[in-house]
């Protein structure tokens, strides 16, 4: 038996190498068929934002630019990126004068904004003249843009002329700060949202639409004599 024990002894070492190769070939063999699967996963992932980006650039190709420059001004009217009081109110006294209203008593007040909702300002105003064209007024008035949403109305109705104490609020958000992914599929319009833009686009539009083309592109060191400082809440006399 000892003799049998010398004769082994000459084969541990080889078999101890021989069982650490084997080994490290296996943890080798396995690392590289992970690295294999990992690689194919990351192409197959390549792949499918490749198409992604393809889908994107072929929806863009296609889109009518003029179409979406039109779906894009009607929003932009419809809901501005800055205050629209000054918008609402200009309609307010162009619809009045188009239907023979005298407008008086114009107030304005804007709410404290809001981080989790849309920013908005509340109008009141007094409006007098004959009832068939204070109803088709307010009729204009609610179907024009910027949106606005009638808070309150007070009708008193005499001989020959109606008069009417309005209350409503008029809103305004900053554009998205970010862009959805690349890698997201462009998402198409509902018929429920061209439902609305073909709704707005017959809505009456402020004669002034561009307020920023007003202002210069350049800034000035002279101050500007015309510049106010409004609180936010007043009384405007008209």
């Amino acid at each position: 038996m000892k003799s049998i024990t010398q004769k082994q002894k000459p084969l541990i070492v080889p078999s101890l190498i021989l069982v650490f190769l084997t080994i490290a070939l296996l943890v080798t063999l396995v690392f590289f068929i992970r690295k294999i699967v990992n690689s194919r996963s990351q192409l197959a992932s390549l792949r499918s934002e490749l198409e992604l980006l393809e889908d994107r650039y072929t929806t863009l190709e296609n889109t009518k630019p003029d179409l979406s420059s039109s779906e894009a001004n009607q929003v932009a009217l419809a809901l501005p990126s800055s205050n629209s009081s000054l918008l609402v109110i200009s309609q307010i006294r162009r619809l009045a004068s188009d239907n023979n209203i005298i407008v008086d008593n114009l107030g304005l007040s804007v709410n404290p904004p809001d981080p989790l909702a849309m920013q908005s300002a509340n109008i009141s105003f007094s409006a007098t003249g004959p009832y068939s064209d204070l109803k088709n007024f307010l009729e204009k008035l609610a179907s024009s843009l910027p949106l606005v949403n009638l808070s309150s109305l007070k009708l008193n109705s005499k001989t020959d002329l109606a008069d009417a104490k309005i209350s409503l609020a008029t809103f305004w958000s900053s554009y998205p700060e970010t862009l959805p992914s690349l890698t997201q599929p462009i998402a198409n319009l509902t018929s429920s949202e061209r439902e609305l833009l073909s709704k707005i686009s017959a809505y009456e539009k402020p004669q002034i639409e561009d307020v920023d083309s007003l202002t210069p592109s350049e800034k000035s060191d002279r101050q500007d004599p015309f510049s106010l400082n409004i609180d936010a809440s007043l009384d405007l006399g008209f």
